[in-house]
């Protein structure tokens, strides 16, 4: 099992970085990361044993979208109250969407084991992740960003003034941030 999510997203984030496909963009701007990969391959791997081990115990399952869904849909639940709900929709916000399921560890006081819930499907639609653009950069929201903060941010920030126009390749050729750090953010930025 994999130890942590930001591991989870570094890991795939490698393979799609090194992916011809992923690196090409469509007209809105966007790259094809939400087209060509629904979920991580943890997730995948997840969410299939899950529904299997329901479907033996003949459970009826809730399929549950983290993107999509609002704090009222996560209350109806089991073991999700409203303070859950609202934790779980806040760092959605925080986050611009999520990347994997496993992002869920990274909510400080929630009660993990509603990961392995039976009776919840959960899926990411990656379709629905909000990006921080590289050309209208907004040094507020970028700090905001749990895996970014405010010393990242400056650092973005005089990086991009320097080497505008920003592209993925660029991205990761800059050096002031580690492999790791630019992997699990490259998801969330929208490139020039």
């Amino acid at each position: 099992m994999v130890d942590s999510s930001k591991a989870a997203i570094a890991k795939n984030a490698y393979k799609w970085k090194n992916n011809a496909a992923y690196i090409q963009s469509t007209p809105d701007g966007r790259t094809s990361f939400a087209r060509n990969y629904e979920s991580t391959q943890y997730d995948t791997l997840f969410l299939k044993q899950h529904t299997q081990f329901a479907e033996q115990r003949g459970i009826d399952v809730v399929v549950v979208d983290l993107n999509e869904c609002d704090s009222a849909q996560l209350e109806k639940l089991p073991r999700i109250g409203p303070f859950t709900a609202r934790k779980i929709i806040q760092y959605r916000s925080r986050l611009g969407g999520y990347l994997s399921v496993l992002q869920l560890k990274e909510i400080k006081g929630l009660d993990t084991s509603i990961l392995h819930e039976p009776q919840i499907h959960w899926k990411v639609n990656l379709s629905k992740i909000n990006t921080l653009s590289c050309s209208r950069f907004d040094i507020a929201k970028w700090y905001k960003h749990p895996y970014i903060g405010k010393e990242k941010a400056k650092i973005i920030q005089n990086y991009i003034k320097m080497h505008s126009p920003m592209t993925e390749i660029k991205w990761f050729k800059m050096k002031a941030l580690g492999d790791y750090e630019k992997t699990i953010i490259h998801p969330y930025i929208l490139f020039d």
